[in-house]
């Protein structure tokens, strides 16, 4: 940021300079180091980004730090927590000094009645200004007011009044149906327009908001779910904190568009932050405040991220430290026994060991519970790897050797705490399921040599496969689907011989399809598809729960591994793909022939794919 001239008095008393702090996306990762495997991980964890904190307050005088939301749920941790001490995270938040925070569609993930009893004990505001929760007053507010007493740039201190606004997801209630009787969610936007005069009206000399929520288009739509840069348009708010989509800004995740300044850290000329996930970065946002007759205006800003990987971790409160051992003591508890390897590293090549029990656990579960309804259609399962790379890095795949399988593998092979859902669907639903999947992949000239096969802005966990089925996959033929789930190319068709217990599958076909909460609500890859889908069974148990369930009536997995898709053979042509280091002992079961072609510069294994 440009300073004024230091000799003017008058300008310097006048000038305050703040910095914000954020995370977001945090996901109950406390200590450093992989969750699923104990492995010590570096830029991972509140704990990591915890040491940015302490050097930025050390640095700066003035400084708020906030959170975006996504706390509370997602490491293996947070199924064995107990309910009679205080959370975990929460505690970790009050030592390391939150000053508020919001909250993101997985907060709510174990009910609300979880989610009261974790913030209750939060020493920072929590601010939900397009969502109220029954039974929450004392606890969540529309919105917050920090009142600061800041040190200006002639070291005389000043009063700032700091309005705290925070959205969640509007679909959240979708995504989890058991919610609907407690949550009520508004348009981020409109509800931003309506509480933006009651803070000024408060006394807010600016207003800062925290979007769970991930960077779209500036133009909005009613509940739409990427809101950060149609808030930004909006007057009155001075600066912005992203999050969800687990990316990062400003950066290389996020193209230059209309509104989105992915260079400058901007969204319609605010600054803005999205800082990753799990504590990977640190967002910080500069704003040179200058007193005038009308208030204080934002006279300069800046905007970005600090990576916490080259961070050592911050030590974590003691009781903290307590409650993650007796919950790493529960999940070392053996399930039952594995005959082979149960990895995802060649997931996206066809061979996926970790999704096929799950999809069998689904599918088990769902004949059961349609006994005597439907029974003349056949029940086939979808699943998706949920730990295979891409964002999450060189580290984020499930591996687990044969021998025991232990508590914590139901984590590992499910990271989500979505409900068993099933749908019945027509053959038709079903090769557009999978175009969508197919979308993953970017498309192959013939004959050329070692061409990119992922597209990366395809999350991995969108990667669905239907098992019970079997098909090819024409890489040479364009996406029909775009990343977000909208049609790209009505023309192309990727998924050839799409078959059922060796027969063809015809367009009227009918099917029972297990899948889950996520993938039947609207909006996201599938939303759009899925959501029209007829229900069968309806928010039944939890993924893990189903899983765990299966496991036990097994006890020992020697199931051999299907391969329910290939690639349509390209003769002449290569393709490079990029996963785990780990994928370089199990190449025998790849079901394409392949090599090691080096290691990437973030840590990947790369392999060459004769297609």
């Amino acid at each position: 940021m440009t300073a004024p001239d230091p000799t003017d008095a008058t300008d310097a008393t006048a000038l305050v300079d703040l910095r914000i702090l954020a995370t977001s996306d945090l996901h109950m990762h406390l200590a450093a180091r992989d969750d699923f495997t104990g492995r010590p991980a570096p830029g991972r964890g509140l704990a990591a980004v915890a040491t940015l904190i302490a050097r930025q307050r050390a640095a700066h005088p003035n400084i708020i730090l906030l959170d975006n939301g996504d706390v509370l749920d997602g490491a293996p941790a947070a199924d064995f927590i107990d309910p009679a001490r205080p959370h975990p995270m929460i505690a970790a938040m009050n030592a390391t000094g939150y000053d508020a925070g919001t909250l993101g569609n997985h907060d709510f993930d174990r009910g609300p009645s979880a989610t009261l009893r974790a913030l209750e004990r939060a020493r920072f505001g929590i601010a939900l200004t397009n969502a109220t929760l029954k039974g929450a007053e004392g606890v969540i507010a529309p919105f917050v007011i920090l009142d600061r007493e800041m040190t200006d740039r002639a070291g005389a201190p000043r009063r700032l009044k700091i309005g705290i606004m925070g959205f969640v997801p509007p679909r959240t209630t979708d995504w989890n149906p058991t919610l609907a009787r407690h949550l009520r969610i508004a348009d981020p936007v409109e509800a931003a327009r309506a509480a933006i005069p009651r803070l000024r009206a408060a006394g807010a000399d600016l207003i800062v908001a925290l979007c769970h929520s991930g960077i779209g288009a500036r133009e909005a739509t009613p509940l739409m779910e990427h809101a950060a840069t149609a808030l930004a348009a909006l007057d009155g708010i001075d600066a912005l904190v992203a999050g969800h989509t687990h990316l990062v800004f400003p950066g290389s995740d996020h193209d230059h568009t209309d509104g989105v300044d992915p260079v400058r850290g901007t969204l319609c000329g605010k600054p803005a932050v999205m800082p990753g996930f799990w504590g990977s970065h640190l967002g910080v946002i500069d704003l040179a405040l200058r007193e005038t007759p009308d208030g204080w205006t934002v006279a300069d800003r800046a905007a970005r991220v600090e990576q916490s990987r080259a961070a050592p971790p911050a030590a974590l409160p003691a009781p903290v430290v307590r409650t993650l051992a007796d919950a790493a003591t529960r999940m070392s508890r053996p399930l039952a026994r594995t005959a082979r390897p149960i990895h995802t590293h060649l997931a996206l090549l066809g061979y996926d060991p970790a999704s096929q029990l799950l999809a069998r656990a689904q599918a088990w579960h769902v004949r059961r519970s349609l006994r005597g309804r439907a029974a003349a259609l056949p029940v086939l399962s979808v699943a998706s790897p949920g730990r295979a790379g891409g964002r999450g890095g060189p580290d984020s795949f499930t591996d687990i050797p044969p021998g025991p399988l232990a508590t914590l593998a139901l984590s590992d092979l499910c990271p989500w705490t979505n409900r068993l859902c099933a749908v019945e669907a027509s053959g038709a639903d079903l090769a557009d399921w999978l175009e969508r999947a197919a979308s993953i992949f970017r498309r192959i000239v013939p004959g050329g040599a070692d061409q990119p096969l992922i597209d990366a802005r395809f999350p991995t966990y969108n990667f669905d496969v239907i098992h019970g089925l079997d098909w090819r996959i024409d890489l040479t033929r364009p996406a029909r689907h775009a990343p977000v789930g909208s049609l790209a190319d009505p023309s192309a068709h990727r998924i050839l011989d799409l078959r059922h217990s060796g027969r063809a599958v015809a367009p009227s076909d009918r099917f029972v399809i297990a899948t889950h909460s996520f993938r039947v609500a609207q909006g996201g890859m599938y939303g759009a598809l899925a959501s029209g889908l007829r229900p069968v069974l309806d928010a039944g148990p939890p993924l893990r729960e189903v899983l765990r369930r299966y496991l036990a009536r097994r006890r020992r997995l020697d199931d051999p591994v299907r391969t329910p898709w290939r690639f349509a053979p390209l003769p002449g042509t290569t393709a490079l793909f990029d996963t785990g280091p780990g994928a370089l002992a199990h190449l025998d079961a790849a079901p394409i022939r392949c090599e090691p072609a080096g290691m990437t510069a973030d840590g990947f294994a790369t392999l060459r794919l004769h297609l």
